[in-house]
């Protein structure tokens, strides 16, 4: 029998004590109140998540890759790149994507060259945050990134080449 069913059974029984003059005995069953808070309480909205992602990129392939988050809430991240970077590792673009026109993004948080990168950001508003990767070394490598944080979830958003066709 479930919770639900038991709770009633039990408030049935208290409501025929009462109007026959009597109190049941309360042998084996918790007060309500005590039942209440037995209840499961719903799971925070800032709940930690963390996931170790590895990017493969190509000599200069391009990726974007980003976490879904709540306006408000937080993210530690750290990335690197496998590997001797004689070219300074790839060009970032730190950025984020609210998928609305009501809430235009910034042009980006942080950009650069690197090879390795550290931070903690706050979302500005809801949506996808993070980064557009393109390999400027003269080799394939492998991109570590590192998330922590209340974010929902995590996916690779576009990949591409700058290499022409030939």
């Amino acid at each position: 029998m479930n919770d639900i069913l038991k709770l009633g059974l039990v408030a049935s029984v208290f409501a025929l004590g009462a109007a026959c003059g009597s109190e049941p005995e309360r042998t084996g069953v918790a007060p309500e109140s005590d039942a209440t808070a037995q209840s499961e309480t719903p799971p925070s909205a800032e709940q930690t998540k963390s996931d170790t992602i590895a990017i493969n990129l190509d000599y200069l392939e391009e990726v974007e890759y980003k976490a879904l988050l709540d306006e408000g809430s937080s993210m530690k991240y750290t990335w690197t790149v496998a590997g001797d970077t004689e070219n300074g590792g790839v060009y970032y673009d730190f950025h984020g994507d609210a998928g609305s026109e009501e809430t235009p993004p910034p042009d980006s948080y942080e950009e650069g060259e690197a090879p390795t990168k550290t931070g903690e950001f706050e979302a500005p508003f809801d949506g996808y945050h993070g980064w557009y990767f393109l390999n400027i070394e003269e080799r394939p490598i492998t991109i570590t990134l590192e998330i922590e944080g209340a974010y929902q979830s995590h996916k690779e958003i576009y990949r591409g080449s700058q290499l022409k066709s030939q």
